[in-house]
């Protein structure tokens, strides 16, 4: 992983999270940047994401067998979710560059400011949603939806603390198996995974000792380098943490973030060695991550397998031009307003889907659009509620209103 400040700055200065001094600092780069498409219209892209996977889960609501329909089938929620990672590397390693260098705990607690608080009001709503159906769970899988000890404390502990595995309730009571009222929540563990590693790569990279001894992008690299070799050892060799799992997609965002301020030899490597990593993981995870043999071969040389392999191409590639698109005011507001949406339209659609498919009968496009259009709003009440408020928190962490 690589962002872009030399050994000498490095070596210049310790770290610092003093908020009054970074907003200055902050708010001076950021006026120099005004003119160098400083912002990037990726809020509809983000929220187009977060559709494709609330697409990709409504399906059962519009046919009988949603398997035997090529575009229900090729798995758009997956292409989604493994396209919001790469986007995720690309942004997170753009906010280091503007707003977070040397305040490595700045960046920590806006991003808990910004998945924690979110997620715990989905539970929420989510507790508050199966609480009402759980006599009424008589039409579709109530089994599944309903399990007898899921309104138990234990269970809703453990759903509020599992993004954080250090904190989580279930290290405590060994609750092996239970009821994830945000059943989507997986991704979002992963994130913040990602965070954490940045978090932990970023802290020491900035200290005083490292710019005597080596090159802070060697060392950065370097890093990459060994998360890579540990996905490979995790994949292919040996099971180590499933996160490991996707570290190439957003290794290949942080590559497309460095390609754009700095298109080296080593940039392009990167591209070469990681591109190739996340096609192989990709054809084999919407397989159910099958073994490489002649079955995988097979499934991946279908048209589903190819278009949904496509389509991840696409949608990674399309990061590259976004991220130079020039917005005007109106769309720029829009993009934010579209983009602000995404997460909490990732989180809360669970809690509609439960609804539909506990007391919904009928099968037709109009209830899935229905269910679609119903998450939105449901996104749209949650983000006035609960992003809105902490916004004005994370602007004064980061030093500058996005």
């Amino acid at each position: 992983m690589a962002f872009s400040r030399s050994p000498a700055e490095v070596g210049s200065r310790s770290v610092t999270d003093r908020p009054g001094s970074a907003s200055v600092q902050v708010a001076d780069r950021i006026k120099g940047e005004q003119g160098q498409d400083a912002y990037k219209v990726f809020g509809i892209y983000r929220f187009v994401l977060a559709l494709l996977v609330v697409l990709s889960h409504t399906w059962e609501f519009a046919f009988e067998a949603p398997e035997r329909h090529f575009l229900s089938s090729i798995g758009i929620g997956n292409i989604g979710v493994m396209t919001f990672f790469i986007l995720s590397g690309f942004i997170i390693s753009e906010a280091i560059d503007r707003f977070y260098w040397g305040r490595p705990y700045s960046f920590l607690g806006n991003r808990f400011l910004r998945l924690i608080p979110p997620f715990w009001a989905a539970i929420g709503v989510s507790v508050i949603v199966h609480a009402a159906l759980i006599n009424h769970g008589a039409h579709a899988l109530p089994a599944a939806y309903f399990r007898a000890d899921m309104l138990s404390v234990e269970t809703i502990l453990v759903n509020l603390t599992e993004l954080i595995p250090i904190l989580n309730v279930n290290n405590l009571i060994g609750l092996k198996e239970y009821y994830h009222f945000v059943s989507y929540a997986w991704a979002v563990f992963i994130e913040v995974m990602f965070y954490l590693s940045v978090f932990a790569i970023c802290l020491v990279s900035w200290q005083r000792f490292i710019g005597r001894y080596a090159s802070v992008g060697v060392l950065l690299y370097c890093m990459g380098g060994g998360m890579l070799l540990a996905h490979l050892c995790h994949e292919y060799v040996h099971t180590l943490y499933r996160p490991l799992t996707f570290v190439p997609y957003f290794l290949l965002g942080v590559l497309l973030y460095r390609l754009r301020k700095r298109a080296g030899a080593v940039e392009w490597t990167g591209v070469v060695v990681v591109v190739p990593l996340v096609l192989l993981h990709f054809s084999r995870y919407i397989q159910g991550e099958v073994p490489l043999d002649h079955a995988w071969v097979a499934n991946l040389m279908t048209g589903r397998g190819l278009t949904a392999l496509a389509l991840l191409v696409m949608a990674a590639v399309l990061i590259y031009p976004l991220s130079y698109a020039g917005a005007g005011v109106r769309l720029k507001n829009a993009d934010r307003w579209f983009g602000d949406l995404s997460y909490p339209l990732y989180l809360n659609h669970y809690a509609i889907v439960v609804g539909f498919a506990t007391l919904l009968e009928a099968k037709g496009a109009r209830y899935q659009l229905a269910a679609i259009l119903l998450s939105v709003a449901l996104a749209y009440g949650m983000n006035v509620v609960v992003e809105v408020p902490l916004r004005r928190i994370r602007n004064s962490i980061r030093g500058v209103a996005l």
